[in-house]
């Protein structure tokens, strides 16, 4: 175990030391005249040079820190004991406990002079060092008052100037309070084309997103639609018209019955065959269609992303060319337009694409009242 862990038990055993409930040892109240009162000042002197121990550990040996644990720790064990005892029990054990903790004591008291010993010079290299502080102030006051003393003389001499300086301050201070005017209308002003150019940086990333997307769901309708034809064709291919196409041996159980059930059969199998290909087919027509809604879908977003971005990008460029609020006032109004009042894109249908579904003039009307 380290030296720092060893002080770091010193410094545990004296925080369980502190905690005690010494009235419960003691007992002054309770049993006046059979008390432990007389080894009170024992125990307080053991807390406070355990105390002192603890503060000037880093100088003692790691053997010493050691016994001045254990002594520690055996004279808390016999108190803690003593403090959970009935009234009987505790007159009972009282001249032993009060022998051990004396017992306890003495042994510390052995090996004190050698914690005393670094106590002592630890106090005398503070006394030299608090005498070199004292010093070293003095000094500092004794320069101090010098400089002032010149300082006061030159104020004095210099008061002319004092007040030339005063006025170049306050004229600094006007024309600083001025240029942070400017500045702050400057900011106001430049605000509106930074959240352009952010804005219009989040829907040219929207627009990329669902380009790519949609190339993704052509690519989809494509293959699907190869499929489709590759399927069409080899359903012209192989379809079979006539009996030979039907097993012998389901012909043969069919004749049993009538001469002319074999034809019926076949009329059955191509229906059969017909309404399976027919519902592949739909199905895959389906999917096909999945795949291209989802392609103008993702293109009209595509479309409109990419118009609210450029218009909020030019919105950021004219803004630069207003030279009035008024003008200003008439390029946001028409950037929000831009983004809100979309034209169709062609990709939704007519009766699907929306057109101008926002008007920012109400929206303008309602927000700031």
């Amino acid at each position: 175990m380290g030296h720092s862990s060893k002080i770091n038990l010193i410094r545990s055993i004296q925080e369980k030391f502190n905690s005690i409930e010494y009235s419960n040892l003691y007992r002054e109240k309770t049993l006046p005249k059979d008390s432990l009162k007389d080894i009170k000042p024992l125990i307080d002197n053991f807390i406070k040079k355990l105390e002192s121990t603890e503060i000037n550990g880093k100088d003692v040996s790691n053997k010493t820190l050691d016994k001045v644990y254990n002594i520690a720790t055996q004279i808390y064990n016999v108190i803690i004991a003593m403090t959970d005892r009935s009234s009987s029990e505790f007159l009972r054990t009282k001249p032993a406990v009060a022998q051990q903790i004396t017992t306890h004591y003495d042994s510390f008291l052995d090996i004190w002079p050698q914690i005393a010993a670094i106590e002592n010079a630890s106090n005398k290299d503070n006394s030299k060092l608090l005498k070199n502080l004292k010093n070293d102030r003095l000094k500092l006051q004794n320069e101090f008052d010098e400089k002032n003393k010149l300082l006061e003389d030159e104020a004095n001499k210099t008061k002319a100037a004092s007040e030339d300086l005063q006025k170049q301050f306050k004229f600094l201070k006007t024309k600083f309070e001025k240029d942070t005017s400017n500045l702050e209308n400057r900011l106001k002003k430049s605000a509106p084309k930074a959240e352009f150019l952010a804005s219009s940086g989040y829907f040219e990333k929207e627009a990329e997103n669902n380009f790519v997307i949609s190339i993704a769901f052509l690519g989809l309708a494509l293959a699907s639609i190869s499929v489709l034809g590759w399927y069409i064709y080899d359903i012209f291919q192989s379809f079979c018209f006539e009996t030979k196409c039907i097993e012998a041996g389901a012909i043969e159980k069919y004749q049993i019955f009538c001469e002319d059930c074999p034809k019926s059969v076949l009329y059955f199998e191509m229906i059969k065959a017909i309404i399976i290909r027919l519902f592949i087919i739909s199905i895959m027509s389906y999917i096909i269609r999945i795949f291209i809604k989802n392609y103008n879908a993702k293109m009209h977003n595509y479309t409109v992303n990419k118009q609210r971005s450029n218009s909020l990008y030019a919105a950021f460029s004219l803004m630069d060319r207003a030279k009035t609020d008024q003008g200003n006032d008439d390029i946001i109004h028409n950037a929000s337009q831009a983004l809100f009042a979309h034209q169709q894109t062609g990709y939704l249908g007519k009766i699907d694409d929306p057109k101008n579904p926002f008007d920012p003039e109400k929206f303008v009307n309602k927000v700031t009242k």
